[in-house]
């Protein structure tokens, strides 16, 4: 009796914004993105997921970066691991909320795979960048081939609030 651990699904590596953009496009019913995989793989072996398709976003190579300006504040990109983030000086120095948030968080292993972008994406209990985040007014830049928006995170008065800007300049608040 053969025992199968994941089911069968079409695994997809897209070399650039726009090739990505199209796959998540045509397969968003029954496809999953993944970054590092240190939720998908796990989850998928559990059955929590059976996508028919994965989209890895670990190829892009400009996906893979971190910026500070001073006055604008830091940039992640999507393939950021946890690892870059923890050990990088600007974060330890301006945001040290966040470098806390990930140096308490998990073992080295995880944090060589693992990204900010899917340790929120996954909204997982055990996602320490979140709350930094949350309190540093983060805003998240979200694409898909209709265009971008920008997604405002932050606490107002104790609460949570996520707002989300659209092109056309009208926004959406959730608290």
């Amino acid at each position: 009796m053969e025992k199968k651990i994941l089911n069968d699904f079409c695994f997809h590596k897209p070399k650039t914004l726009d090739e990505a953009l199209v796959l998540i496009d045509k397969y968003q019913e029954n496809g999953l993105l993944m970054e590092g995989g240190s939720e998908v793989i796990p989850n998928m072996k559990s059955l929590v997921v059976t996508p028919d398709h994965i989209i890895s976003l670990k190829h892009i190579p400009e996906f893979d970066y971190i910026t500070y300006t001073p006055g604008e504040g830091l940039h992640i990109g999507p393939s950021c691991t946890l690892t870059k983030v923890e050990y990088d000086p600007n974060v330890q120095s301006v945001y040290p909320s966040l470098y806390m948030g990930v140096h308490g968080m998990s073992n080295t292993n995880i944090h060589n795979i693992s990204t900010v972008t899917g340790n929120i994406c996954y909204a997982v209990p055990s996602a320490d960048t979140a709350a930094p985040l949350l309190t540093l007014n983060a805003e998240l830049s979200v694409k898909s081939v209709d265009g971008e928006r920008k997604v405002g995170c932050g606490v107002d008065e104790g609460a949570v609030k996520v707002e989300e800007k659209k092109p056309d300049g009208h926004g959406r608040a959730v608290l």
